[in-house]
């Protein structure tokens, strides 16, 4: 699937709308996007709230997942990282994104449309599909919860809650969360290495055919980093380059990030890609090369 227009409201810096040209995009307000992609992707695909709160610094020591299991809330969350993200004074975050439809989704709305038969006419005309979330916040900024706003296919709205509400939701939104991959500039490097330690690992062939991907890339151009190494000593996975194995402190925050942009290129099953950090022109070829190569790890790509 392809992003073909984000809106959002109730940001920090302003609405923020965004219509990227072409599958390669360099743009100046990225972090905002990355925001707005992260909220998103967390309202659909609960698992990734608590992370996305860390990532935008709302959560602390005291936040906890509350509430329904199967609408869950954040409480406990930090005041001053909450200010930091959200318009001062508001109370609600709204996001919405456009979609264009691959054929894995094609084929979904497909499969709809012998129960519902306005598909068939949306689906001929090349819609875009729409999926507007809102996080909802306390007064004293505390607490926040997602929720599922509006969801249609062209011109046909479905609805979001109750009896009538399609079944293939359950399934489908979740995934389109999980579509939408946004890097950290500020996650740890003992993180970045046990996610590379699990996909080495992996039952799933993809997870380490995609660990494979990362370590050549990282050492071929543009990168050019020596040979990327993981080590487990007492329990704690460290990243190490190199036959001398040497500590990745010694490379730099630098070399950390960009294996990070390579990991979320090709661990994540994501088809857009946000990085909201400067990436060099030989970089950025990189990843256009990468688009468009057999069996390409995302579609599209976002950097600063």
């Amino acid at each position: 699937m392809l992003l073909r227009r984000l809106v959002a409201d109730g940001l920090g810096g302003g609405s923020l709308e965004f219509e990227p040209e072409g599958r390669v995009v360099r743009l100046a307000a990225a972090e905002s996007v990355a925001e707005a992609a992260a909220l998103w992707s967390a309202a659909l695909d609960r698992s990734q709230s608590t992370a996305v709160a860390h990532r935008l610094g709302w959560s602390g020591p005291a936040t906890v997942v509350a509430g329904d299991p199967a609408d869950p809330a954040l409480d406990g969350l930090r005041p001053s990282g909450v200010d930091r993200t959200v318009a001062p004074g508001g109370r609600t975050v709204t996001i919405e994104l456009h979609l264009g439809l691959d054929p894995t989704l094609f084929s979904r709305f497909r499969e709809a449309a012998s129960r519902e038969p306005r598909l068939a006419s949306a689906l001929a005309s090349d819609p875009s599909l729409v999926v507007k979330v809102g996080w909802f916040l306390s007064l004293d900024r505390t607490w926040g919860a997602p929720s599922l706003l509006a969801i249609r296919l062209g011109d046909v709205p479905f609805e979001t809650t109750g009896k009538d509400r399609p079944s293939f939701l359950a399934q489908l939104l979740p995934e389109l969360g999980r579509r939408v991959q946004v890097t950290d500039p500020f996650a740890g490097p003992g993180e970045l290495a046990a996610r590379l330690l699990r996909a080495q690992g992996a039952s799933d062939p993809r997870l380490r055919d995609g660990f494979a991907a990362v370590r050549r890339a990282a050492s071929a151009p543009p990168f050019g980093l020596p040979s990327l190494e993981l080590v487990d000593a007492d329990g704690e996975v460290s990243l190490c380059f190199g036959p001398e194995l040497r500590s990745h402190r010694r490379l730099g925050p630098s070399a950390v990030r960009r294996v990070a942009w390579l990991a979320a290129a090709h661990l994540g099953a994501a088809d857009l890609l946000v990085i909201p950090e400067p990436v060099s022109d030989e970089e950025a070829a990189y990843f256009e090369a990468a688009l468009e190569a057999p069996g390409a790890p995302v579609e599209q790509v976002v950097f600063a």
